[in-house]
């Protein structure tokens, strides 16, 4: 192994810590988290030189999360032949039985100050290992989880429950455990787990806080626990941190975050409610989106909005000048009036079906929004006449535009007669629209795009890759009883600036198409993001996953397989 020129310890401290360090955030997070090969191991920060070995084992062992048996039979086998790294584990997070091995690991890491535990263990895991090792440690916080909906009940998790509520009382360093139990979602499983549990808590003769998550009610059992002499608070998590979304959206939340019905099953209770300690945090981003849209402009008889912040995920995610119309007069009087200081404008108009025709509008209309960057467009029923007149230009600043809809009775905004020229367009998003005057619109302005949302039907016809030579990012969305070809990916000529391909459907054969791809042909793509993926998120959940095999086929060529919050393996391609 190299010798690096001399550096001081601390120095090579400073430098690997935010690399090696995982925050408390990660190793306490309980929500379900897929499980997934790194894209890169830490440990080859301990190869540089034996300097930055003998810092970074500390380090890099300071906190440790088994997510598999594979894991832990490694750790095991590292700490079998190297004693005195067990050592540096403080933080211990098991998620799964693990069989043998983890009384290995235990026996070899009583430090360890923080532990992690899940009762949710399939039944055919071995947990007599972890069960023996539990009494050769003395934690100070413990963090407990269990499957709230439909929790697991087999042998391993019976052992495991009454070792737990054996072992507690006897850890004398213990000052924090988290609860997982509620009365949302109580079953007779889960209510025998938490009152048990809660007996052995109240048995504990050091134990300072409870983390608990806020539910209708405050559990009764736990109330025994503020008669400990040790005993100072329930520390209460915020329904916007709750597992179940779902469950959160229940409660109507009081200044404090408290629901009213859990207020009230403590307000008479002085000395309880005084051991009570909640997290206030940020209203929701629904809330702050509201909060954002309630700024009516002050123009007589106009009903439009102007939002400082637009819903994320729309083309209009700007913080701007954006003002929102619903019908052709408030469009006409826009125009007339600020339409010049307007830069994002979101359109809805829609004619009265009951009339046979359509409803027509000026293309002068769109003259005065000389200012306009983003604009997102919704129609029916709508058609722009009479023809413009030869050098009619307008909209010369627009570098986005969403179609959400424009079909009946044709194309609007995307019609041949108003032939827009829109010389800044970098973004075209495309979804219910007129199909041949998509894609005539789309060929007009192909080579000028950098980012582009069509269905899979206007991808083909437009051959995409060909007309676009600029696109880094492509998203294709469904279109029926269209499937793209297995040769979709396929090219002669590389395309050296796509980044990043989104399908927002899965209704796509994706195995035929990664195995055409060839990476020299795209030299800078490095994400493909399918919608409706799926990953493991525990050990017995990868052997059926479909997804995996793709994941590998895009892996070995540089490209990650990522799912619709970007979630994946790592390609690692050389930039």
């Amino acid at each position: 192994m190299a010798t690096a020129p001399h550096m001081p310890d601390e120095i090579v401290s400073e430098i690997l810590t935010p690399l090696l360090k995982l925050p408390d955030e990660v190793f306490s997070d309980t929500s379900v988290k897929p499980l997934l090969a790194p894209g890169y191991s830490s440990s080859a920060y301990l190869q540089v030189c034996k300097a930055w070995f003998r810092v970074a084992t500390p380090l890099l062992y300071n906190v440790v999360i088994l997510r598999t048996t594979s894991q832990a039979n490694a750790l095991a086998a590292v700490l079998e032949s190297h004693k005195e790294i067990g050592l540096f584990i403080k933080k211990l997070r098991v998620e799964g039985g693990f069989g043998n091995a983890m009384k290995i690991i235990l026996s070899s890491t009583t430090g360890v100050t923080d532990l992690y535990l899940t009762l949710g263990i399939y039944g055919g895991d071995n947990v007599q290992g972890l069960c023996a090792g539990l009494s050769l440690i003395n934690p100070r916080r413990v963090i407990l989880v269990d499957e709230m909906a439909k929790p697991r009940k087999n042998k391993a998790t019976a052992l495991l429950e009454q070792t737990l509520d054996c072992q507690i009382p006897r850890w004398d360093k213990l000052k924090t455990f988290h609860f997982p139990y509620t009365d949302v979602n109580h079953n007779s499983i889960s209510k025998q787990r938490a009152a048990a549990i809660a007996l052995a808590l109240t048995k504990s003769p050091t134990l300072e806080i409870l983390v608990i998550n806020l539910g209708r009610l405050f559990l009764p059992y736990l109330r025994k626990l503020i008669d400990m002499p040790s005993f100072k608070l329930f520390h209460c998590l915020p329904l916007a941190v709750f597992p179940d979304p779902i469950t959160a959206s229940m409660f109507r939340a009081q200044p404090q975050w408290i629901s009213d019905s859990f207020h009230r099953s403590i307000e008479n209770d002085p000395d309880l409610k005084a051991r009570i300690h909640c997290i206030a945090v940020p209203p929701s981003t629904e809330e702050s989106m509201k909060d954002n849209c309630v700024q009516v402009e002050n123009l007589p008889g106009l009903s439009i909005i102007r939002h400082t912040t637009w819903p994320t995920g729309t083309a209009l995610n700007v913080n701007a000048n954006c003002v929102r119309v619903k019908n052709l007069t408030d469009f006409t009087r826009i125009g007339e009036t600020t339409a010049s200081t307007v830069t994002a404008l979101n359109v809805d108009l829609y004619s009265d079906h009951s009339q046979a025709c359509s409803m027509t509008i000026d293309p002068k209309v769109l003259l005065p929004f000389t200012s306009l960057i983003n604009l997102y467009w919704s129609s029916e029923g709508i058609e722009f006449s009479p023809a413009p007149p030869p050098g009619f230009s307008a909209l010369k600043k627009l570098e986005t535009l969403t179609i959400a809809r424009e079909m009946f009775p044709g194309p609007a905004l995307l019609s041949n007669k108003l032939n827009l020229t829109l010389p800044c367009l970098r973004e075209l998003e495309l979804h219910e629209v007129h199909i041949p005057a998509a894609i005539s619109f789309t060929k007009r302005h192909g080579a000028q795009l950098v980012h582009l949302t069509a269905s899979t039907e206007i991808c083909i016809a437009i051959e995409v890759f060909d007309l676009c030579p600029n696109l880094h990012t492509l998203t294709v969305t469904p279109a029926r009883q269209i499937a793209l070809p297995d040769y979709f990916l396929v090219r002669s000529t590389p395309h050296v600036s796509l980044r990043k391909i989104r399908f927002s459907t899965t209704h796509i054969t994706f195995k035929p198409m990664f195995e055409n791809l060839r990476p020299e042909r795209f030299p800078s793509l490095k994400e493909i993001q399918a919608a409706d993926i799926e990953w493991p998120t525990t050990e017995r959940m990868i052997k059926k996953n479909t997804w995996i095999p793709l994941s590998e086929i895009l892996r070995h060529k540089g490209i990650k397989f990522t799912n619709r919050n970007g979630v994946g393996g790592s390609g690692g391609r050389a930039s």
